[in-house]
């Protein structure tokens, strides 16, 4: 059990982070706020549909809520630690003990909000009988 959880949390957050890191460097290098501003909406988008993925494949293994929010909120951390030390390398200068809280912080409160929603329908889909 705890392998799955651990299995969708982590895959899910490495995902999340990679697509976190190529928006973040296409957004830094573009002179155009509307495109940086697509691209965050984009990146948003993706998140939060990885994190509801991490959390309905958990739920939907295992039947149950729980475990559903438990991966997609492990996601949230693996993503804030990727933040946390993206910006260390990018900004060291400006970086404060308050922004490392906010990233980890902000991380998890998506991660929860997909993990939800994600969670929810997994254990739906996993509480029918089998067909056939």
């Amino acid at each position: 059990m705890r392998g799955l959880i651990a299995g969708w949390g982590i895959g899910a957050g490495v995902a999340v982070a990679l697509v976190d890191l190529v928006t973040r460097e296409l957004a830094r290098i573009t002179h155009e706020p509307d495109l940086a501003t697509a691209l965050d909406t984009l990146d948003l988008a993706a998140n939060f549909g990885l994190f509801g993925w991490a959390g309905y494949r958990a739920a939907q293994a295992l039947r149950e809520f729980r475990p559903g929010l438990e991966a997609a909120v492990l996601a949230g951390v693996v993503t804030g630690v990727f933040a946390v030390v993206y910006n260390v390398v990018r900004y060291p200068d400006i970086l404060t003990g308050s922004h490392v809280v906010q990233l980890m912080a902000w991380n998890i409160i998506y991660a929860s909000l997909g993990g939800v929603m994600g969670a929810w329908l997994g254990c739906r889909a996993g509480s029918r009988p089998p067909t056939g």
